[in-house]
């Protein structure tokens, strides 16, 4: 038979187990959601870094076109992730 404080004790023990299996459960949602959303957004437009520097060049009209076209990927890498993220926590 168990005493009390062995009793307590392994309640305690359960009880940080489970913790750390919630802790990580939810480490490895979110590793899944930064993936997907390194993957689609973040490396692709890393790769295209290089080009910004071509924004010096150009015409006040070209260079407001790419201005614009910048500021224009930036609202749809924000909505893109925000729904990737959505749809990869969900499918967790």
């Amino acid at each position: 038979m168990l005493t009390e404080l062995e009793v307590t004790s392994t309640q305690e023990l359960l009880k940080h187990a489970f913790d750390m299996k919630t802790r990580f459960h939810f480490a490895s949602r979110a590793s899944k959601v930064y993936t997907a959303i390194s993957t689609q957004y973040i490396i692709p437009i890393i790769n295209k870094l290089p080009q910004l520097r071509r924004l010096e060049k150009g015409t006040d009209q070209e260079i407001n076109e790419k201005l614009a076209s910048l500021n224009k990927l930036r609202i749809e890498i924000g909505d893109g992730t925000e729904k990737l993220a959505g749809k990869v926590s969900s499918s967790l």
